[in-house]
């Protein structure tokens, strides 16, 4: 009988693909072992594209990228798709920012376009998760809260086995009559704190044009950008610490671009906030994230 090192099949059958959507890209990762080593790729969506034509366009990458590695994607021993929006069953529930795509089954659509047997979908805030656990900040914690802070302010939290999405900090009603969100919420903390409204509100600021990380690297000579920066913060901290109440003093682990490009110059100015409204039954445990923009990637494959 010949041994699986005389098949020359048999790493092509074990080839796995991930792929990953944003709001104006999708991303494609291409793996044998799940163990971040992989071949990568990234297609910007043109803009105003339909839901159809995006989904074409990540078609095409994942074609691109198995027929750079020589393999046929129906030859891929699992594929797995994440998506920036709510799922239940792997289909799209409602989100404002993602209407059209409202009932579309990820999982089937993987499956019937790619000829893969084996697939899966997760929300990206899940696939964040699961690569912190498994390669991240929080691979030996068995309660934790994690927040996101992107386009929205999602999280994700584990209480011993169970995951609980439900702990939506974005979601939460911090200033009653505040401003409005992208979801038709008003006062909730993505009013304040996403990286939309944070770019928006830079603009009142006169700050407009820089990325919330530039703003608070101009924090420590620019008045503006400083009374931006604590305010972000004040709302962020009040964010997260009414969640640690929720989850009996769970540690929390934050990401998000703002938190890879700019921890050293946020954490000052937020962790003064974050101890005066911490819990005082709950221990004082924050932490950055460890991934990056492929971080989804290789949560969904983990």
């Amino acid at each position: 009988m010949n041994s699986p090192d005389d098949d020359p099949f048999a790493k092509l059958r074990v080839m796995q693909l991930a792929l990953s959507f944003e709001r104006d890209c999708v991303r494609a990762l291409l793996s044998a072992d799940a163990t971040q080593n992989g071949t990568r790729a990234r297609k910007a969506f043109a803009p105003g594209s339909s839901p159809a034509r995006q989904w074409l366009d990540a078609v095409e990458l994942a074609g691109e990228l198995c027929h750079r590695s020589a393999i046929e994607t129906a030859q891929l021993e699992r594929a797995v798709v994440a998506f920036p929006s709510p799922l239940a069953a792997g289909v799209v529930l409602e989100d404002a920012h993602f209407q059209a795509w409202r009932g579309y089954d990820l999982a089937r659509g993987i499956r019937e376009y790619l000829g893969v047997a084996n697939v899966a979908a997760f929300s990206n805030i899940e696939a964040k998760s699961r690569f912190e656990v498994r390669f991240g900040a929080l691979q030996s914690l068995e309660t934790f809260l994690l927040v996101d802070i992107g386009e929205r302010i999602e999280s994700w939290a584990r209480i011993g086995t169970f995951d609980i999405r439900g702990t939506h900090v974005g979601e939460q009603i911090i200033e009653r009559d505040g401003a409005m969100d992208g979801w038709g919420r008003r006062g909730s903390l993505n009013a304040y704190c996403s990286d939309e409204a944070f770019e928006g509100r830079a603009q009142s600021y006169g700050l407009g044009g820089n990325t919330p990380a530039q703003v608070f690297e101009m924090a420590s000579s620019n008045f503006a950008a400083q009374s931006l920066c604590d305010e972000f913060c004040a709302r962020l901290a009040q964010g997260i610490s009414n969640a640690v109440t929720m989850l009996n003093g769970a540690p929390v682990c934050v990401s998000g671009p703002i938190v890879r490009q700019a921890w050293p110059l946020l954490w000052p100015r937020l962790e003064p906030f974050l101890k005066a409204m911490w819990p005082p039954q709950a221990a004082f445990a924050i932490f950055p994230a460890k991934g990056d923009d492929d971080s989804a990637l290789w949560g969904a494959l983990s």
